[in-house]
Order: structure tokens, then sequence, then C-alpha cells
């Protein structure tokens, strides 16, 4: 099963766009932040398929 998160969170959207913008991957901790939380999300919504 594939799950699209930038379909549902449009914060997802919002750092993706962060994530593309070449000002912002100049800076590097925001740039890592961006890519924690994408993945913080993911995390999260993978979790809801698995079995407990």
């Amino acid at each position: 099963m594939v799950t699209v998160l930038s379909d549902n969170f449009s914060l997802v959207n919002s750092w993706i766009n962060e994530l593309r913008n070449i000002d912002i991957q100049q800076d590097r901790m925001r740039f890592r932040r961006n890519m924690e939380r994408i993945g913080e999300i993911a995390a999260f919504e993978i979790s809801k398929d698995l079995e407990t």
C-alpha cells in the first residue's frame, strides 16, 4: 500500500517546498529540521498500518 503524504498534509507540502528552496537549502539547521518533521509524519502514518 502506498500513502501519499503530500495529499493529506498541507504542512508536509510546505516543508517539501522549503526543502526545494535554494535559500533554505543553504540553512542547514532548517533543512535538517524539515527533514526530521517529514520523517516524523511518515513514521506516524506508517505505524497506523502496523499490527499491535
